[in-house]
């Protein structure tokens, strides 16, 4: 028969905007936690959950979140999750939440101040991963916003990709984000490989955005501060906001049919308009063939890497996300299918671009 852990079990919440690394640093994580049973829950906002499959080795321990963001649509279904895994006959001994890029992890970190969760589940620490590249993130008001948000809700901060800037900008984030969350650690990384002791067990210290203190420099959550105390009431479903759901618009993309290459693939990828933010997903290419290809787009910088082999038909399946003015379903479907192999009128030669 299940019964409660006989200690609260640590909660490890990933936050941070597409493409900063929170996948990298959630097998990372599970590297340096190989010695416990640890439970992941992966919601990534569209109905491919590309980051579940992407979960080293923890088929049978990952919950995923699909077709929602984990702080607005999806809380009934972080909290279902939650219970589930500390009523299990064996309870886990850590839980990693990766959130979705475009998730508040604030309102995530409300739930385990619930009568329901907060005698088996402990909020161990919020680590919001921030790409140096992009940041302060000042292309779009609304990406700034949400993440700083994101940044403001954190323990530790790592400062991703520190390697591919200079110190005075590295010096400059720093400052970005001490403006924020003034208490957080910040560790600048590569791959966002920090030691794991750094980043878990930790008793976190509730950070004033979450509990909605009276702090000047936080003034401009107090819809998150509002909307906290309705959580307070259980109407877990029933923000007043759905900014994140609203200000995004998502796609998905799938063909049993081959790429010829790469090439062809990158060359769909520059025919996106700016208004997509990120494509991520698995290619079938004639070229790699018997291997499925990761592809990871941030903004216009995409990234290939085989993913190992095929374990059933091989398919092209992409999840997109991007800004609400962006291509209509039918204008995503074309620039892919012009470039399939045997499309017609079109050659992995074909010089145009």
């Amino acid at each position: 028969m299940a019964t409660s852990p006989p200690h609260p079990v640590p909660v490890t919440v990933l936050a941070g905007f597409l493409g900063s690394g929170k996948t990298t640093l959630l097998n990372h994580l599970l590297d340096g936690l190989s010695e416990r049973r640890v439970a992941i829950l992966v919601n990534d906002f569209g109905d491919l959950n590309v980051d579940a499959d992407l979960v080293a080795g923890q088929e049978e321990d990952v919950l995923r979140l699909d077709g929602g963001c984990i702080c607005c649509t999806m809380q009934r279904g972080v909290t279902t999750a939650l219970s589930s895994l500390v009523e299990r006959e064996t309870p886990p001994e850590h839980v990693l939440i990766e959130a979705s890029g475009i998730s508040d992890p604030a309102s995530i970190v409300v739930q385990f101040m619930m009568p329901g969760l907060q005698s088996d589940l402990r909020l161990d620490s919020v680590l919001t991963v921030i790409d140096a590249e992009r940041a302060p993130y000042n292309e779009d008001a609304a990406i700034q916003d949400l993440v700083e948000s994101q940044i403001k809700s954190a323990n530790i901060v790592l400062l991703n990709k520190s390697d591919r800037v200079d110190a005075a900008c590295l010096r400059e984030v720093r400052a970005w984000i001490k403006d924020w969350t003034p208490d957080a650690r910040i560790l600048e990384t590569v791959q966002a490989d920090a030691p794991v002791p750094l980043l878990v067990d930790r008793q976190a210290q509730p950070t004033r955005h979450v509990h909605g203190r009276d702090d000047e420099a936080h003034d401009h959550g107090q819809g998150h501060a509002d909307r906290d105390h309705a959580h307070s009431d259980h109407e877990h479903g029933d923000h007043e906001h759905h900014d994140h759901e609203d200000a995004f618009r998502r796609w998905s993309y799938r063909s049993d049919a081959s790429f010829t290459t790469l090439d062809d693939v990158k060359r769909a990828l520059r025919e996106l308009p700016d208004t997509i933010l990120r494509v991520k997903g698995f290619l079938f290419t004639e070229e790699t063939w018997k291997k499925r290809v990761l592809l990871q787009m941030a903004g216009r910088r995409a990234a290939f890497s085989v993913d190992g082999e095929w374990s059933g038909p091989p398919r092209t399946a992409l999840a997109i996300l991007g800004l609400p003015d962006g291509p209509s379903d039918a204008e995503v479907q074309s620039i892919f299918n012009a470039r399939l192999a045997g499309a017609a009128g079109f050659t992995s030669t074909d010089p145009d671009t």
